[in-house]
């Protein structure tokens, strides 16, 4: 990664916790995602049993 000469290091350290709050939200939403797969993945197998 570039180290932008524009921002103060702080700015950086801000921008990169943003970035990373952003990251950690979307990984919460795909394994919710997951967990409902899993649980429709489920019941599928349960239906053809």
């Amino acid at each position: 990664m570039e180290y932008d000469k524009r921002n103060t290091p702080v700015e950086v350290s801000e921008h990169n916790h943003a970035d990373l709050s952003s990251v950690q939200q979307a990984l919460i939403e795909a394994q919710k995602e997951i967990l409902e797969l899993q649980s429709q993945i489920q019941w599928l197998e349960r239906s053809y049993e």
